[in-house]
């Protein structure tokens, strides 16, 4: 099901949740979540963003993370695709 448009303002902030399909786990192992997180990196540096407030949930915290994307960059929907 679609979601309607996200409000989306420089300077706003969105509380993201990723989740694994069907409930599986987000990452295969800790190198495959130390490249998420460094793509992440890359993407905030780029777009000017910052994350205050991040939790991974689950066993092994890789079922689900939240995360609150801040600060004055682009509009999320503006930039920081992942490379």
């Amino acid at each position: 099901m679609s979601r309607n448009a996200r409000i989306d303002a420089p300077g706003a902030v969105h509380h993201i949740i990723v989740r694994g399909i069907k409930r599986r786990n987000i990452f295969k192992d800790d190198t495959d979540r130390i490249n998420f997180l460094d793509r992440l990196g890359k993407v905030l540096s780029e777009t000017g963003r910052n994350i205050p407030a991040w939790k991974a949930t689950g066993k092994s915290q890789s079922k689900k993370s939240f995360l609150l994307l801040g600060g004055q960059g682009l509009g999320i929907n503006n930039g920081g695709s992942c490379p």
